[in-house]
Protein backbone atom coordinates (compact mmCIF):
# COMPACT_ATOMS: atom_id res chain seq x y z
CA UNK A 1 0.00 0.00 0.00
CA UNK A 2 2.62 2.78 -1.32
CA UNK A 3 1.66 6.06 -0.32
CA UNK A 4 -0.07 4.96 3.32
CA UNK A 5 0.62 6.83 6.38
CA UNK A 6 2.98 5.17 8.84
CA UNK A 7 0.78 4.65 12.25
CA UNK A 8 2.71 5.14 15.99
CA UNK A 9 1.66 1.64 16.05
CA UNK A 10 3.56 0.64 13.15
CA UNK A 11 6.92 2.39 14.10
CA UNK A 12 6.41 0.59 17.37
CA UNK A 13 6.35 -2.58 15.32
CA UNK A 14 9.44 -1.74 13.09
CA UNK A 15 11.66 -1.16 16.20
CA UNK A 16 9.99 -4.78 18.02
CA UNK A 17 11.40 -6.06 14.34
CA UNK A 18 14.95 -4.52 14.63
CA UNK A 19 15.66 -6.27 17.89
CA UNK A 20 14.08 -9.51 17.06
CA UNK A 21 16.76 -12.28 16.78
CA UNK A 22 14.65 -13.59 13.63
CA UNK A 23 12.49 -12.22 11.56
CA UNK A 24 9.56 -13.98 9.44
CA UNK A 25 9.37 -11.66 7.13
CA UNK A 26 6.24 -13.37 5.42
CA UNK A 27 4.32 -13.20 8.42
CA UNK A 28 5.22 -9.45 9.15
CA UNK A 29 4.08 -8.63 5.11
CA UNK A 30 0.95 -10.14 5.70
CA UNK A 31 0.65 -8.56 9.01
CA UNK A 32 0.99 -4.92 8.68
CA UNK A 33 -0.09 -4.84 4.66
CA UNK A 34 3.35 -3.34 3.03
CA UNK A 35 5.92 -4.92 0.83
CA UNK A 36 9.32 -6.05 2.34
CA UNK A 37 10.98 -2.88 0.13
CA UNK A 38 8.97 -0.39 2.12
CA UNK A 39 8.93 -2.39 5.50
CA UNK A 40 13.06 -2.09 4.91
CA UNK A 41 13.02 1.27 3.14
CA UNK A 42 11.20 2.77 6.07
CA UNK A 43 13.40 1.22 9.24
CA UNK A 44 16.45 2.71 6.65
CA UNK A 45 14.68 6.43 7.22
CA UNK A 46 14.18 5.82 11.23
CA UNK A 47 17.86 4.29 11.67
CA UNK A 48 16.72 1.18 12.98
CA UNK A 49 19.43 -1.53 12.22
CA UNK A 50 18.22 -5.39 12.20
CA UNK A 51 19.70 -7.83 14.88
CA UNK A 52 18.78 -10.67 12.63
CA UNK A 53 21.58 -9.27 10.16
CA UNK A 54 24.37 -9.83 12.44
CA UNK A 55 23.08 -13.47 13.45
CA UNK A 56 21.57 -12.10 16.83
CA UNK A 57 25.23 -11.50 18.15
CA UNK A 58 23.33 -8.81 20.73
CA UNK A 59 25.02 -5.81 20.63
CA UNK A 60 24.18 -2.62 19.52
CA UNK A 61 25.85 0.69 17.46
CA UNK A 62 25.48 4.04 18.55
CA UNK A 63 24.95 6.59 15.46
CA UNK A 64 26.95 9.76 15.34
CA UNK A 65 25.37 12.85 15.42
CA UNK A 66 23.98 13.93 11.69
CA UNK A 67 25.79 16.76 10.06
CA UNK A 68 22.58 18.52 9.03
CA UNK A 69 20.62 20.98 10.53
CA UNK A 70 16.96 20.79 11.08
CA UNK A 71 14.47 22.13 9.41
CA UNK A 72 14.01 25.38 11.64
CA UNK A 73 17.61 26.11 11.99
CA UNK A 74 17.67 25.26 7.50
CA UNK A 75 14.90 27.54 7.03
CA UNK A 76 15.75 30.51 9.24
CA UNK A 77 19.51 30.35 7.69
CA UNK A 78 17.80 30.35 4.01
CA UNK A 79 16.04 33.18 4.44
CA UNK A 80 18.99 34.99 5.69
CA UNK A 81 21.16 34.18 3.18
CA UNK A 82 18.26 34.82 0.72
CA UNK A 83 18.20 38.48 1.82
CA UNK A 84 21.85 38.63 1.76
CA UNK A 85 21.67 38.02 -1.81
CA UNK A 86 18.84 40.03 -2.40
CA UNK A 87 20.64 42.89 -0.87
CA UNK A 88 23.92 42.21 -2.94
CA UNK A 89 21.76 41.88 -6.60
CA UNK A 90 19.64 44.81 -5.66
CA UNK A 91 22.54 47.14 -4.95
CA UNK A 92 24.36 46.27 -8.08
CA UNK A 93 20.88 46.75 -9.94
CA UNK A 94 20.28 49.94 -8.24
CA UNK A 95 24.05 51.82 -8.37
CA UNK A 96 27.54 51.91 -6.36
CA UNK A 97 28.17 54.72 -5.15
CA UNK A 98 31.57 56.09 -5.44
CA UNK A 99 32.54 59.68 -4.48
CA UNK A 100 35.68 61.53 -5.91
CA UNK A 101 37.48 63.70 -3.27
CA UNK A 102 37.97 66.75 -5.50
CA UNK A 103 35.58 68.42 -7.36
CA UNK A 104 36.00 69.68 -11.57
CA UNK A 105 36.66 67.29 -14.41
CA UNK A 106 38.17 64.00 -14.69
CA UNK A 107 38.47 60.79 -16.89
CA UNK A 108 37.99 57.40 -16.90
CA UNK A 109 39.74 54.93 -18.71
CA UNK A 110 37.74 51.62 -20.03
CA UNK A 111 40.77 48.78 -20.02
CA UNK A 112 38.89 45.86 -22.43
CA UNK A 113 39.75 41.76 -21.31
CA UNK A 114 43.53 42.00 -20.56
CA UNK A 115 43.83 38.08 -20.59
CA UNK A 116 47.82 38.38 -19.22
CA UNK A 117 49.36 34.95 -19.73
CA UNK A 118 48.12 34.70 -22.84
CA UNK A 119 51.13 34.39 -25.89
CA UNK A 120 48.61 36.41 -28.31
CA UNK A 121 48.16 39.51 -25.65
CA UNK A 122 50.11 42.41 -26.26
CA UNK A 123 51.65 42.85 -22.73
CA UNK A 124 53.75 45.50 -23.40
CA UNK A 125 51.08 47.66 -25.29
CA UNK A 126 48.83 46.96 -21.65
CA UNK A 127 51.89 47.79 -19.14
CA UNK A 128 52.45 51.28 -21.19
CA UNK A 129 48.26 51.89 -20.88
CA UNK A 130 48.48 50.94 -17.31
CA UNK A 131 51.60 53.72 -17.28
CA UNK A 132 49.73 56.24 -18.90
CA UNK A 133 46.99 56.09 -16.90
CA UNK A 134 48.47 56.19 -13.39
CA UNK A 135 50.74 59.30 -14.57
CA UNK A 136 47.26 61.04 -15.73
CA UNK A 137 46.11 63.34 -13.00
CA UNK A 138 42.79 62.64 -12.30
CA UNK A 139 42.46 59.89 -14.65
CA UNK A 140 40.76 56.77 -12.89
CA UNK A 141 40.90 53.15 -14.11
CA UNK A 142 38.50 50.43 -14.59
CA UNK A 143 38.86 46.99 -15.76
CA UNK A 144 35.99 45.31 -17.61
CA UNK A 145 36.91 41.79 -16.89
CA UNK A 146 38.83 38.15 -17.79
CA UNK A 147 42.30 38.97 -16.20
CA UNK A 148 43.65 35.79 -17.26
CA UNK A 149 42.68 32.84 -19.22
CA UNK A 150 42.21 30.51 -16.39
CA UNK A 151 41.59 27.40 -18.34
CA UNK A 152 39.29 24.80 -16.41
CA UNK A 153 38.23 21.69 -17.01
CA UNK A 154 38.49 20.37 -21.27
CA UNK A 155 39.91 23.59 -21.42
CA UNK A 156 42.96 23.35 -19.31
CA UNK A 157 44.46 21.58 -22.64
CA UNK A 158 45.30 25.12 -23.83
CA UNK A 159 47.68 25.72 -21.37
CA UNK A 160 49.57 23.46 -23.77
CA UNK A 161 49.06 26.25 -26.30
CA UNK A 162 51.17 29.27 -23.98
CA UNK A 163 54.22 29.76 -22.75
CA UNK A 164 52.96 30.62 -19.07
CA UNK A 165 52.07 28.27 -17.07
CA UNK A 166 48.65 28.55 -14.51
CA UNK A 167 51.34 29.63 -10.99
CA UNK A 168 52.93 32.01 -13.68
CA UNK A 169 49.42 33.53 -14.91
CA UNK A 170 48.55 34.09 -11.17
CA UNK A 171 51.70 36.47 -10.85
CA UNK A 172 50.70 38.34 -13.92
CA UNK A 173 47.13 38.56 -12.85
CA UNK A 174 48.73 39.98 -8.82
CA UNK A 175 50.93 42.38 -11.27
CA UNK A 176 47.34 43.53 -12.84
CA UNK A 177 45.68 44.12 -10.06
CA UNK A 178 48.66 45.82 -8.06
CA UNK A 179 49.99 48.33 -10.42
CA UNK A 180 46.79 50.50 -10.68
CA UNK A 181 44.59 52.03 -8.23
CA UNK A 182 41.76 50.05 -9.61
CA UNK A 183 38.55 52.11 -9.40
CA UNK A 184 36.82 48.82 -9.60
CA UNK A 185 36.88 45.22 -11.35
CA UNK A 186 34.58 43.36 -13.02
CA UNK A 187 34.82 39.63 -13.09
CA UNK A 188 34.03 37.88 -16.59
CA UNK A 189 33.56 34.57 -17.33
CA UNK A 190 37.02 33.74 -17.44
CA UNK A 191 37.74 34.91 -13.74
CA UNK A 192 34.33 33.05 -12.67
CA UNK A 193 35.53 29.68 -13.28
CA UNK A 194 37.48 29.71 -10.64
CA UNK A 195 37.75 32.36 -7.37
CA UNK A 196 41.48 33.06 -8.25
CA UNK A 197 41.00 36.54 -10.10
CA UNK A 198 38.80 37.02 -6.88
CA UNK A 199 41.51 36.75 -4.14
CA UNK A 200 44.10 38.35 -5.80
CA UNK A 201 41.69 41.35 -6.06
CA UNK A 202 40.87 41.08 -2.20
CA UNK A 203 44.26 40.66 -1.38
CA UNK A 204 45.01 43.76 -3.42
CA UNK A 205 42.18 46.00 -1.73
CA UNK A 206 40.60 45.82 -5.40
CA UNK A 207 36.63 46.50 -5.70
CA UNK A 208 35.26 43.86 -7.95
CA UNK A 209 32.09 42.80 -8.72
CA UNK A 210 30.83 39.73 -10.80
CA UNK A 211 29.56 39.94 -13.88
CA UNK A 212 28.72 43.75 -13.63
CA UNK A 213 26.90 45.77 -12.04
CA UNK A 214 26.16 49.64 -11.87
CA UNK A 215 27.58 52.41 -10.85
CA UNK A 216 27.21 56.09 -9.88
CA UNK A 217 29.93 58.48 -9.75
CA UNK A 218 29.18 61.36 -7.71
CA UNK A 219 31.45 64.92 -8.06
CA UNK A 220 30.22 67.35 -6.04
CA UNK A 221 26.69 68.02 -6.68
CA UNK A 222 27.27 65.88 -9.99
CA UNK A 223 26.67 62.43 -11.00
CA UNK A 224 27.89 60.11 -13.93
CA UNK A 225 26.20 57.11 -14.11
CA UNK A 226 27.92 53.81 -15.77
CA UNK A 227 26.31 50.56 -16.56
CA UNK A 228 29.76 48.24 -16.73
CA UNK A 229 29.44 44.82 -17.66
CA UNK A 230 31.31 42.37 -18.47
CA UNK A 231 29.09 41.28 -21.36
CA UNK A 232 25.27 43.34 -22.54
CA UNK A 233 23.40 40.73 -24.24
CA UNK A 234 22.62 41.51 -28.04
CA UNK A 235 24.41 40.56 -31.29
CA UNK A 236 24.81 42.14 -34.49
CA UNK A 237 27.26 41.33 -37.64
CA UNK A 238 27.18 44.89 -38.27
CA UNK A 239 27.90 46.64 -35.10
CA UNK A 240 29.45 44.76 -31.81
CA UNK A 241 27.78 47.45 -29.94
CA UNK A 242 24.48 46.64 -30.17
CA UNK A 243 24.78 44.68 -26.94
CA UNK A 244 25.15 48.40 -25.02
CA UNK A 245 22.65 49.95 -27.51
CA UNK A 246 19.96 47.28 -27.03
CA UNK A 247 19.99 48.34 -23.07
CA UNK A 248 19.88 52.07 -24.09
CA UNK A 249 17.01 51.56 -25.93
CA UNK A 250 15.18 50.00 -22.72
CA UNK A 251 15.68 52.97 -21.42
CA UNK A 252 18.95 53.09 -19.34
CA UNK A 253 19.69 55.74 -17.44
CA UNK A 254 23.24 54.97 -17.40
CA UNK A 255 25.34 57.86 -19.39
CA UNK A 256 28.09 55.41 -20.08
CA UNK A 257 27.42 51.53 -20.98
CA UNK A 258 30.63 49.39 -21.46
CA UNK A 259 31.02 45.82 -22.10
CA UNK A 260 34.05 43.66 -23.29
CA UNK A 261 33.66 39.74 -23.88
CA UNK A 262 33.71 38.85 -27.31
CA UNK A 263 36.98 40.93 -28.22
CA UNK A 264 35.14 43.53 -30.73
CA UNK A 265 35.60 47.00 -29.60
CA UNK A 266 33.02 49.74 -31.25
CA UNK A 267 31.40 52.87 -30.31
CA UNK A 268 28.23 54.07 -30.64
CA UNK A 269 26.07 57.41 -29.34
CA UNK A 270 22.70 56.88 -28.99
CA UNK A 271 19.85 58.72 -27.39
CA UNK A 272 17.07 57.83 -25.82
CA UNK A 273 13.86 59.76 -27.06
CA UNK A 274 11.68 58.92 -23.72
CA UNK A 275 14.10 58.83 -20.80
CA UNK A 276 15.92 61.67 -22.78
CA UNK A 277 19.60 60.78 -21.57
CA UNK A 278 22.15 60.50 -23.98
CA UNK A 279 24.07 56.80 -23.69
CA UNK A 280 28.05 56.29 -25.17
CA UNK A 281 27.35 52.84 -25.96
CA UNK A 282 31.31 51.02 -25.72
CA UNK A 283 32.49 47.57 -26.45
CA UNK A 284 35.98 47.23 -25.45
CA UNK A 285 38.26 44.96 -27.64
CA UNK A 286 40.43 42.54 -26.19
CA UNK A 287 44.56 43.37 -25.09
CA UNK A 288 44.25 39.81 -26.58
CA UNK A 289 45.45 40.03 -30.17
CA UNK A 290 45.74 37.05 -31.30
CA UNK A 291 43.47 33.86 -30.58
CA UNK A 292 43.67 30.53 -31.92
CA UNK A 293 39.39 30.16 -31.73
CA UNK A 294 39.23 33.49 -34.20
CA UNK A 295 41.54 32.36 -36.36
CA UNK A 296 40.19 29.05 -36.70
CA UNK A 297 36.46 30.48 -37.13
CA UNK A 298 37.57 33.10 -39.21
CA UNK A 299 37.16 36.57 -37.21
CA UNK A 300 38.25 39.51 -38.57
CA UNK A 301 39.90 41.95 -36.77
CA UNK A 302 37.60 44.49 -36.28
CA UNK A 303 38.03 45.85 -33.27
CA UNK A 304 38.54 49.43 -32.52
CA UNK A 305 40.69 49.39 -29.59
CA UNK A 306 40.66 47.75 -26.35
CA UNK A 307 41.24 50.88 -23.72
CA UNK A 308 39.51 54.12 -24.37
CA UNK A 309 39.27 57.29 -22.24
CA UNK A 310 35.79 58.90 -21.44
CA UNK A 311 36.40 62.62 -20.22
CA UNK A 312 33.09 63.59 -17.84
CA UNK A 313 33.02 67.87 -17.61
CA UNK A 314 30.82 68.27 -14.28
CA UNK A 315 29.69 71.31 -15.65
CA UNK A 316 27.92 70.49 -17.86
CA UNK A 317 23.91 68.94 -17.52
CA UNK A 318 23.68 65.48 -18.02
CA UNK A 319 22.02 65.31 -21.16
CA UNK A 320 23.64 67.72 -22.51
CA UNK A 321 26.09 66.02 -25.50
CA UNK A 322 29.36 67.83 -24.13
CA UNK A 323 29.01 66.03 -20.88
CA UNK A 324 31.01 62.84 -21.87
CA UNK A 325 33.49 62.64 -24.14
CA UNK A 326 34.84 59.68 -25.65
CA UNK A 327 38.33 59.08 -26.86
CA UNK A 328 40.18 55.91 -28.26
CA UNK A 329 43.34 57.58 -28.14
CA UNK A 330 44.77 57.72 -24.95
CA UNK A 331 47.40 60.82 -25.30
CA UNK A 332 44.00 62.90 -26.91
CA UNK A 333 41.99 62.21 -23.77
CA UNK A 334 44.56 63.35 -21.70
CA UNK A 335 45.23 66.39 -23.38
CA UNK A 336 41.71 67.22 -23.95
CA UNK A 337 41.17 66.52 -19.75
CA UNK A 338 44.12 68.83 -19.25
CA UNK A 339 42.57 71.46 -21.37
CA UNK A 340 39.01 71.28 -19.41
CA UNK A 341 41.10 70.96 -15.66
CA UNK A 342 42.62 74.69 -16.65
CA UNK A 343 39.90 76.02 -17.89
CA UNK A 344 38.08 75.06 -14.26
CA UNK A 345 41.16 76.61 -12.59
CA UNK A 346 41.05 79.97 -14.60
CA UNK A 347 37.35 80.33 -14.10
Amino acid sequence: MSGKYWTEDEIARLNQIAQAETVDWEKIVSEMGRTRHSIQLKMRSLGLRMRAHYGGLGFTVERPPTPNRDIAELMEQQAKAFEQKKGRHEKKQKGITIELDEPGPYAIAFFGDPHVGDDGTDIEYLAYCMDFVRNTPRCYAVNIGDLTNNWVGRLARLYAHQHTTDDEEIKLCEWLSESLPWMWVILGNHDKWTPIAEIVCRNAGVMHVSHGAKFTIRCGDNELVVDARHDHRGRSQYNPAFGQMKQQYRGSDANLLVGGHIHNGAYSLVKNGVSGRIGHCIRLGAFKKYDDYADANGFSPDSVGPICMAVVDPSKDPHDIGYVTVFWDLEHGAAFLEVLRKKEEEA
